[in-house]
């Protein structure tokens, strides 16, 4: 089973500016189909909160947040606050974006087009999937 996990970006700083670069394939383990921004986050909003059919990762671009993802047995929790960082999430993860500093930007990247039968939605149904699916 895959497993969810941090990434660190390189930065690349100039007396102009500070570079830091994702490419496909080899910063994302995967081909990019879908990139979406969440912003104009409020104290106490959550965003996610569903496991998906895909690949994900999600980069902090302005404040911090809590990544949850849970993988059907655990919880792992990523506190992003910094623009070279990310995670990774893998197919059918529950995901739940959380504790966002107000005014916080993050670029979410997968690896399909969006499918809204692709998604639970439901935590109970979540854990319920899993348990039937164990490898």
């Amino acid at each position: 089973m895959k497993e969810s996990y941090l990434i660190c970006l390189n930065e690349y700083s100039q007396p102009n500016g500070v570079l830091s670069v994702i490419e496909e394939n080899r910063t994302l383990p995967f081909s990019m189909r879908r990139c979406f921004f969440i912003y104009d986050l409020k104290p106490g909003d959550k965003r996610g909160v569903h496991a998906v059919n895909n690949q994900q990762c999600i980069f902090m671009l302005k404040g911090a947040c809590d990544v949850m993802v849970h993988n059907g047995k655990e919880e792992m929790l990523y506190h992003l606050e910094a623009p070279t960082q990310g995670v990774y999430i893998p197919p059918m993860f529950w995901r739940e974006i959380r504790a966002c500093e107000p005014g916080s930007m993050l670029v979410v990247f997968s690896d399909q087009y969006y499918d809204p039968n692709a998604y639970i939605r439901d935590f109970d149904a979540f854990l319920r999937y899993c348990k039937e699916n164990e490898e």
